[in-house]
């Protein structure tokens, strides 16, 4: 689309080396490797085009960013909440991020193996590991991963498999790269544990950053409360910045207030608030995935739905989230505390990635199985979701696969 928001024939006509679709995280930093590898890259956007001057740092601001593509149907008894985590236009989601960057464990890279649960990953933290740091390096992430001892977000996830199933032809009847049935299969998200407290002294609550760029793993562990029928790991985002209105600002955290008991919590907050968001693992199953629906766009492409059930350990892994973070809030100090109901961070899998088509639908550098040369990037490549923000390593994954294809090129895109 051109900048008005209207269709406008922008393609080129002159012969290029790759097509990138969607401009988000990963796929602008697909096409900006390629074209600094040498490459002629186009970067297919279905969104309106955005400027830096188009934009305000604000979070009711962010709002326009918002997903407004497609409507994709949500079902299960725990949805995705599709419409919140994606954003349409150009820069994705990523036009209004947090700048949150950890990095997944070494533990979240072979969980089956290691404790028989969810999915090993086809590449290992040692095989991340230079990407994380090369990534860090060019974005300026702060922290020295030597001295750290608690270590050693193409198209979005949704609509990835989506465009792929609805793709299908002659020759990938199923759609493409879906000849084992897996495209759109393991979706997962993160579930926040929200906990809130009211303090005495001043918390200056609208001061600081957004993002949780205060965090704590000492909870990461997977089996950390195994003894209340949970297994997972989650890190807790610590005293953000909050605002008094706004989907995630003070008032929304007591939504049964009304009139003089709301103005009295308001006062009060304004000057007592603080709160911690625990990102909580949520473990992939097969049946929690993308399908289409028979209603299709304005294009004729059919729409998506998205199915989510949390697996009953991480309900568990959640709730426990609660109660180790009412602990903390009161151990410091607060004189009121209460939690909200489970929201959902992230949107991972459906296109994922793992040795064999027989047990993904990509292989560890993101290229299709059945069509090497179409190549997968951003969360949906992940086969677990770890404890973390994912957009670290959707760089670093991204950053691996671009090396990869300007060093193998003529035998990948023949």
């Amino acid at each position: 689309m051109d900048r008005s928001g209207q269709t406008a024939n922008l393609l080129p006509k002159e012969k290029v080396d790759a097509i990138v679709v969607g401009s988000g995280a990963a796929g602008s930093a697909m096409a900006a490797r390629l074209a600094e590898g040498g490459k002629k890259v186009v970067l297919l956007e279905g969104g309106p085009m955005r400027t830096a001057g188009d934009l305000v740092s604000s979070a009711l601001y962010a709002r326009r960013l918002k997903w407004s593509g497609s409507p994709v149907t949500e079902e299960g008894k725990d949805p995705v909440g599709y419409v919140f985590n994606a954003a349409f236009g150009v820069g994705g989601a990523a036009m209004h991020h947090y700048a949150v960057w950890p990095r997944l464990h070494p533990e979240d890279f072979d969980m089956r193996a290691r404790y028989g649960r969810g999915l090993d990953w086809p590449v290992q933290y040692a095989d991340l590991a230079p990407y994380y740091d090369r990534v860090q390096t060019e974005v300026g992430v702060a922290g020295d991963a030597a001295k750290e001892t608690w270590r050693p977000q193409g198209a979005f996830a949704v609509e990835t498999p989506r465009l792929l199933l609805a793709s299908a032809n002659n020759a990938h009847p199923q759609g493409l790269g879906n000849s084992t049935g897996l495209v759109g299969r393991y979706i997962t998200t993160h579930t926040a544990g929200l906990v809130y407290g009211m303090f005495d002294e001043e918390t200056e609550p609208h001061r600081g950053a957004f993002g949780g760029q205060l965090l704590n793993q000492d909870s990461y562990k997977k089996t950390t409360h195994a003894a209340q029928g949970a297994f997972g790991s989650y890190q807790w985002m610590i005293a953000q910045a909050v605002r008094p209105n706004d989907l995630l600002g003070i008032a929304t955290t007591q939504a049964d207030l009304f009139g003089a008991p709301l103005l009295d919590f308001m006062q009060r907050a304004a000057h007592g608030f603080g709160g911690m968001t625990a990102v909580v693992e949520d473990l992939p199953q097969p049946q929690n995935q993308v399908t289409l629906q028979a209603a299709k766009d304005r294009y004729g492409v059919p729409l998506a739905k998205v199915v989510h059930d949390s697996h009953p350990e991480s309900v568990a892994l959640w709730r426990a989230s609660l109660v180790e973070g009412k602990a903390v809030l009161h151990a410091a100090g607060a004189h009121e505390v209460w939690t909200g109901p489970p929201g959902r961070m992230h949107i991972m899998g459906g296109t994922i990635m793992g040795r064999t088509r027989a047990d993904s639908v990509t292989n560890s550098f993101g290229q299709l199985h059945d069509i090497p040369n179409l190549v997968v990037a951003g969360p949906g490549l992940f086969p677990t979701s770890g404890g973390v923000n994912p957009t670290f390593t959707v760089h670093a994954l991204a950053a691996r696969s671009a090396e990869r294809m300007l060093t193998h090129w003529r035998a990948i895109a023949a």
